[in-house]
């Protein structure tokens, strides 16, 4: 058999072994030169419709999608800004870890969200399921379950999964929209289902969560867990860091606002019959009031 050998203690595998994955999850963020130039060698461009059905090309990211023959459909308009947005949720996604979006206000946070999920899973038109975690009647009881009168034994009480623990069984992505602006409850409750998948975790361990009385839940392989936050950026543009319980346990994926230039586009994209002059006006009007 050809090759070679290595003898290394069986203690220490595991160690080896976790070094060997984490070595091929940082191969996705190299550029891969499988047919390198040479004299007489023209280099052709990957075409899309050349890939099987099971793999999706996000800006020349590839990944698993779900097979469907019809294809997706989507809202957003390509920029250079989501782009960027685009590759980096991919490469986090691939990696299977938990993600958190900072942007300013209406930035389209939840469209890109959208717009990929579509792409990777377009069988699912209901692949997100969005929380708003700034609502002050959601709890831990909201999120994973509760009791609830039972209409086929009346008189007796059922349990009726919450939230979370639905999009874990399902697959979906869940969503944790204003996770900064959460108590500590709803954070405390969440934070070890976003540290079953740090980077650290076992490998081939997927999202896990106890739920009091009824036992440690695992989720499908499909599942993901975002979360965002809107805040205003300093005058040199860059964020304010995320200060709130569980926030280091997350990926950063920072989403500037849409230039002017990209603005124009899209709303003339959208809007063709408007011109040139209609859709500055209208941006114009946008930021005026995004300003109050």
């Amino acid at each position: 058999m050809e090759g070679y050998g290595r003898k290394i203690d069986g203690w220490l595998l595991p160690a080896f072994e976790e070094i060997r994955i984490k070595k091929l999850r940082d191969s996705v963020l190299e550029p891969q030169d499988f047919y390198p130039k040479s004299d007489g060698n023209v280099q052709e461009s990957l075409i899309v419709e050349q890939l099987t059905p099971r793999v999706a090309d996000v800006h020349g990211i590839l990944m698993p999608k779900d097979p469907n023959p019809i294809p997706s459909t989507s809202r957003l308009i390509p920029t250079q800004t989501s782009i960027k947005v685009l590759c980096s949720l991919a490469v986090h996604l691939h990696r299977r870890l938990p993600v958190l979006i900072s942007s300013p206000p209406s930035s389209g946070k939840s469209l890109i969200l959208e717009h990929l999920a579509g792409l990777l899973h377009p069988a699912s038109p209901h692949q997100v399921i969005s929380v708003h975690l700034s609502d002050t009647s959601i709890d831990a009881k909201s999120l994973l379950g509760s009791y609830i009168s039972s209409t086929k034994r009346p008189g007796t009480f059922e349990w009726q999964e919450g939230v979370v623990v639905r999009a874990m069984r399902r697959g979906l992505w869940l969503v944790l929209e204003d996770v900064d602006r959460a108590g500590s409850e709803v954070l405390g409750t969440l934070l070890p289902l976003v540290e079953s998948l740090s980077l650290h975790r076992p490998i081939g361990q997927p999202a896990h969560l106890e739920v009091p009385g009824h036992g440690k839940v695992e989720a499908a392989e499909t599942f993901a867990i975002f979360a965002t936050r809107s805040v205003v950026p300093f005058p040199d543009g860059t964020l304010p860091s995320a200060s709130f319980l569980g926030a280091n346990k997350y990926s950063h994926v920072d989403m500037p606002a849409p230039s002017e230039e990209e603005l124009l586009s899209i709303v003339s994209s959208k809007f063709p019959s408007l011109g040139i002059a209609g859709a500055k006006a209208i941006i114009r009007g946008w930021s005026d009031a995004r300003a109050l």
